[in-house]
């Protein structure tokens, strides 16, 4: 997704936790069929690789930057202490 592209994933998981379906890529159920369906419909709309990836990539530096990280976990640890 730092990359700009669109993410085809099994729908379980990891994936789950950072993949929006339908907007920054798919979650599929675990079958090769699904999976090629997904390739096909951005084959199909190259616009659409752009919109996802666009997305995928402002959802990546929004919520692993390191800046953003590093303030949540010293509110932890502020907590903690």
């Amino acid at each position: 997704m730092l990359m700009y592209k669109p993410v085809i994933a099994i729908n379980n998981g990891g994936p789950v936790e950072i993949i929006k379906n339908n907007e920054t890529g798919f979650l599929v159920n675990n079958s090769s069929s699904k999976v090629a369906s997904k390739i096909i419909y951005f084959l199909e709309k190259p616009n659409q690789i752009k919109e996802f990836g666009l997305k995928g990539f402002k959802l990546c530096k929004k919520k692993f930057d390191i800046e953003i990280n590093i303030g949540k976990i010293s509110e932890v640890y502020e907590d903690l202490f």
